[in-house]
């Protein structure tokens, strides 16, 4: 069965403290300015680069508090106001640069349950987010689904969307095997079979090479090891190595290297702390320390200021930690 990660709100309990005598009066005491607000740990959501936004959107996945849309513009988070739809986990999203809005497809949502308990229903309905306000642009296409990816192809202005599954309480797991692409007002299912059916994958888009790159997951029969990529026609079978067999690594691609960056993932009951790059012919080892070890957790590249950004994920317990990754070195950056 397909687990979603559960986040628990913590309740902090003030005590009073007893009456004081009577002090003379003094000046005010300098105040402490607050400290700039973050997303709380999270871990399921996703992240895409905005150029018009001019920084890194996070859209919530499970976390405690309502959930809401946020900006990182490169020294602080920018909360730019409630979701907006219903909160929804491990849904596949892109920045589409061609029609300048957030697509954001699929994902399970949170139904609550009498007692307080939490059921999860796969969503198959299609969203935009243009800045400002949401729209279903999509009732159908792709099968409802969570635990997929998809990737904007800037050569020829679509979504690229692939696999995923469904899963409920009762034990009954569905993987899907299907390639989609999003013109701006349809999905069309261009490919009935590729790299197996999967769940828990990773995909970026390589502008240089004009290649998506898929990697991670695993399906009925486990992980397989293998990295393919999608030339929109086609899939390859690129190989097979240990760090694709990760379950929800994430992948970016670093427009200041030309590469693809991996980081993070789980390996059996590890959460590796290594970086990834992948140059079209094999994965390397480019860092072998960064931030601590996690999955489901999101990845996305700043155009602009040329570095990797990673937000929260679990490890297993939730992280709400901003990384930015510059050549080889990973900083935590924003507020502690």
């Amino acid at each position: 069965m397909i687990a979603h990660v559960l986040l628990a709100a913590i309740l902090h309990v003030a005590a009073a403290a007893p009456a004081a005598s009577p002090a003379p009066v003094a000046s005010p005491a300098p105040v402490a300015s607050p400290a700039p607000a973050t997303p709380p740990p999270c871990a399921g959501h996703v992240m895409a680069y905005s150029k018009p936004l001019e920084g890194v959107l996070l859209l919530h996945g499970e976390a405690a508090g309502p959930s809401r849309i946020w900006l990182w513009n490169g020294s602080a988070w920018r909360d730019l106001g409630a979701l907006g739809v219903t909160p929804r986990s491990l849904a596949a999203c892109a920045w589409d640069a061609k029609r300048k809005q957030l697509l954001v497809q699929g994902g399970a949502l949170a139904i609550e349950k009498p007692g307080g308990d939490v059921d999860w229903k796969v969503d198959g309905r299609t969203l935009a987010w243009n800045g400002k306000d949401w729209r279903v642009v999509r009732e159908g296409g792709p099968q409802p689904r969570d635990h997929h990816a998809m990737v904007f192809d800037s050569a020829r202005g679509k979504i690229v969307l692939f696999g995923g599954g469904d899963a409920d309480p009762s034990g009954r797991s569905e993987f899907f095997d299907d390639t989609w692409e999003w013109d701006g007002k349809t999905w069309t299912r261009i490919a009935a079979t590729g790299p197996g059916p999967r769940v828990h994958h990773a995909m970026a888009y390589d502008p240089v090479r004009g290649r998506t790159v898929l990697v991670g997951g695993y399906g009925p029969d486990g992980p397989d090891g293998r990295t393919w990529e999608w030339d929109g026609k086609t899939w390859e079978n690129r190989g097979v190595s240990d760090v694709a067999r990760r379950s929800s690594p994430r992948i970016a691609f670093d427009g200041s290297r030309n590469k693809v960056v991996l980081f993070g993932g789980q390996m059996d009951a590890s959460w590796p702390t290594d970086t990834y790059e992948w140059d079209g012919t094999r994965w390397t080892v480019v860092a072998e320390q960064g931030p601590p070890g996690r999955s489901v957790h999101a990845l996305a590249y700043d155009e602009a200021r040329k570095v990797v950004v990673l937000f929260g994920g679990a490890g297993p317990d939730p992280l709400g930690d901003t990384w930015e990754l510059s050549g080889k070195v990973w900083k935590r950056v924003g507020a502690p």
